[in-house]
C-alpha cells in the first residue's frame, strides 16, 4: 500500500482584496466583514474534511448559502474527491477593541485536515439566523457616474428562500454613492429585485443591506475618477 499525503490533495486561498479593505478601511464595531476563503480537494478518490478554528470569538466562519456555523466543533467542511467549497470568514469586532483604534491585532484561523468524511450534523433547531446573501461580490471599486446592478437573496430561519422579507438598503454616504429604487416601484421591496448603486463622487463607503431579523450584509463600495481614455462607459448599468 503505496502512502497517502493529504497536503499535496488540499489547497486553500483567502481573497486578498477583503483583508486589504479591514486592513485600509474605517469601519466601526456595527459593520461585520466578511473574507471568503476556498479551499478545493484535488484527489479523485478520497474526501478530505477540514476543521476550521480562530484564536479569537468575535471571528465566525459560515455558510455562504445558508449562515450555518462552521466553526469547529460546531461544524465543519467534507471536501468530496475533486470538489472545492467556499466558506465565509466573518470579522465582526467586539466595541472594546473598536474603541482602541491604535490596537494591533494577529488572529489566527487554524485549518485542520482529515483524509475521509467525518461531517458534523447538528439538529436543526442549533441553526443561526440566516443572513442576507449577495450573489455577486461584496467589494466594488466604481466610477464617478458609473452605476453597477447589485442582486440578492434573502434566507429564513429554515434556510429556505425568503420571498416576502422587506429589504431595506441604505447607503452609508449618500456623497459617494447612492442606491437608486428600481423602476418598478410596486415591487421595491421585493427582496429579488436588483438595486442599482451609482457613483457620486470619490471616496469609499458602505452600503448596508437588511431584511429584518439580524439579516444583513454589508456591501463595500470604492469610487474613483474615471480615467477619461474612452475605455469607461459612465451611466450605464454594469455586471461586476
Amino acid at each position: 500500500m503505496s502512502a497517502y499525503n493529504i497536503r499535496e490533495k488540499f489547497s486553500y486561498a483567502i481573497a486578498s482584496s477583503s483583508i486589504d479593505y479591514i486592513r485600509n478601511y474605517n469601519f466601526n464595531s456595527a459593520t461585520v466583514s466578511d473574507i471568503p476563503l476556498s479551499m478545493a480537494n484535488s484527489d479523485s478518490e478520497i474526501p478530505i474534511t477540514v476543521n476550521m478554528t480562530a484564536t479569537v470569538p468575535w471571528i465566525r466562519i459560515v455558510d455562504p448559502n445558508t449562515g450555518n456555523n462552521l466553526r469547529y466543533p460546531t461544524g465543519n467542511v467534507v471536501l468530496q474527491p475533486s470538489s472545492s467549497a467556499v466558506v465565509l470568514v466573518k470579522l465582526d469586532l467586539p466595541s472594546d477593541i473598536e474603541n482602541t483604534p491604535e490596537s494591533i491585532l494577529y488572529p489566527n484561523i487554524n485549518l485542520e485536515i482529515k483524509s475521509g468524511s467525518f461531517p458534523i450534523i447538528l439538529p436543526s433547531s442549533t441553526a443561526l439566523p440566516k443572513n442576507v446573501i449577495v450573489t455577486q461580490n461584496d467589494i466594488y471599486t466604481i466610477d464617478v457616474g458609473e452605476r453597477v446592478e447589485v442582486n440578492i437573496c434573502v434566507y429564513d430561519i429554515d434556510g429556505n428562500q425568503d420571498t416576502s422579507a422587506i429589504v431595506e438598503w441604505k447607503s452609508n454616504n449618500m456623497s459617494i454613492v447612492q442606491v437608486e429604487p428600481p423602476q418598478n416601484t410596486q415591487v421595491d421591496y421585493n427582496p429579488y429585485t436588483p438595486r442599482i448603486v451609482r457613483g457620486i463622487s470619490p471616496g469609499q463607503t458602505t452600503v448596508v443591506v437588511d431584511a429584518g431579523d439580524s439579516r444583513t450584509t454589508t456591501i463595500r463600495f470604492t469610487v474613483r475618477e474615471p480615467s477619461y481614455d474612452g475605455s469607461n462607459n459612465t451611466d450605464t448599468t454594469s455586471q461586476p
